[in-house]
């Protein structure tokens, strides 16, 4: 993901000494707004990514006018740290606007998905690969893009096939529109059992949704009540 680099200046070295450094600022095509449809967020982070890069430059002047023979890096590590004093209040606005961005690019790019506090047996979107997206607004008011690597042979692909999550005691499940578990190819349940849920890499949000929508408190005496799972088509 690219967005964290963006408008974040960096030291890099073109060479092998250590009079080789430069600042490094990676920042967004502005043909990005040009040449396609960007929301009002886009241009806010580019407002403020070029603004670091004039402050990064006007540092930069000022460093190297009364510095006297010093090697670059020592001047690119005075210019970083006049840049993130704290009394300077450039990163934060750039980090707000990235955030503001980030939020807005999701909500766009699954505009079809509800993403309110309560998703139960709303819909979600399946690829090819099986892995599950949808949005939830935690209740702390985050939206968050949640992602459930799965069945790798999940379902006949029919993008007019309704495909809704739910959580239930048995876990995560993908549902038809009348409810019911939809089956992967092999014939097994698309369910993910807690215990499968406990070993994601995002573990913590899935527990969190799962909490919510079964009002029940995840502990780790949970897991004993678990089946072991012997699923074959689960990666």
């Amino acid at each position: 993901m690219f967005s964290p680099y963006v408008g974040e200046p960096s030291i890099l070295k073109y060479g092998t000494t250590e009079d080789d450094a430069f600042i490094l600022i990676p920042q967004y095509h502005p043909g990005y707004d040009k040449y396609d449809r960007q929301p009002t967020e886009f241009r806010q982070v580019l407002l403020r990514t070029w603004m670091v890069t004039n402050q990064i430059f006007s540092y930069m002047v000022d460093a190297t006018e009364k510095s006297g023979p010093e090697e670059s890096m020592t001047i690119c590590e005075s210019v970083i740290q006049a840049y993130r004093n704290p009394e300077n209040p450039l990163p934060e606005q750039l980090k707000l606007a990235k955030a503001n961005l980030d939020k807005k690019w999701l909500q766009m790019r699954y505009s079809h998905l509800n993403h309110q506090k309560n998703i139960q047996d709303q819909e979600v979107s399946v690829f090819k690969n099986g892995r599950v997206y949808m949005l939830w607004e935690s209740p702390d008011g985050i939206i968050e893009r949640v992602l459930i690597h799965g069945f790798t042979a999940l379902i006949p692909v029919d993008s007019d096939m309704f495909r809704s999550i739910h959580f239930s005691e048995n876990g995560i499940s993908i549902c038809r529109e009348d409810k019911s578990v939809i089956k992967c190819r092999e014939g097994q349940d698309v369910t993910w059992t807690k215990r499968q849920i406990a070993a994601m890499s995002n573990a913590e949000v899935l527990k969190r949704m799962w909490t919510f929508h079964t009002e029940t408190p995840w502990t780790e005496s949970i897991l004993a009540t678990t089946p072991e799972d012997t699923s074959q088509g689960i990666r």
